[in-house]
């Protein structure tokens, strides 16, 4: 069957714009993408009156934990992810972690807030008995994690692959 001059028109142009996303440009000496290379931070993280403590990527997007506390995220917001929670008076974050579309952060008083998009149940985070707190959080695709002061994971949010259920140490481990 001979090509159909609408068709190969069509190839051809869907074939360079895919290689224009990927960083593939067809022309000789074109730059070309390289995840390796490391890149200027955008201005708003430069300079001494904003010293980072801690970076956490997402999909799409980043957050930062400044110095005083407070976080700092940038990139896609189309979940509001990038919409930092506020504070309650007298609490600063101590941790930021980034899922794919959703944030946590660890406030200085052992509780956790997450925003944006986590999937089943995204925003609620398990509630912690008396004389317990958050010590870490980790954010994943669309679940979380968290560690609690007595040693104990905890996991919210999509359990599709059993990535909520966290398994039984070994006999003799505790």
């Amino acid at each position: 069957m001979e090509d159909q001059p609408g068709f190969t028109h069509l190839a051809r142009r869907f074939l360079l714009a895919l290689a224009i996303v990927l960083g593939l440009a067809l022309t000789p000496g074109a730059a070309r993408w390289q995840p390796t290379v490391p890149v200027q931070a955008a201005p708003l993280l430069s300079g001494a009156d904003l010293p980072m403590q801690a970076v956490s990527a997402g999909g799409h997007y980043t957050c930062a934990l400044r110095s005083d506390g407070n976080l700092v995220c940038w990139g896609y917001n189309g979940q509001g992810q990038i919409n930092v929670t506020a504070l309650p008076a007298g609490l600063k974050y101590t941790q930021v972690s980034a899922g794919y579309t959703y944030t946590c952060g660890l406030h200085s008083d052992g509780t956790i807030a997450c925003w944006g998009y986590n999937g089943p149940d995204p925003s609620t985070v398990p509630t912690l008995g008396a004389g317990l707190s958050y010590t870490q959080v980790s954010a994943g695709g669309q679940h979380a994690c968290a560690k609690r002061s007595d040693g104990n994971i905890v996991c919210w949010g999509n359990d599709t692959n059993g990535q909520r259920t966290v398994p039984d140490p070994p006999a003799g481990l505790n």
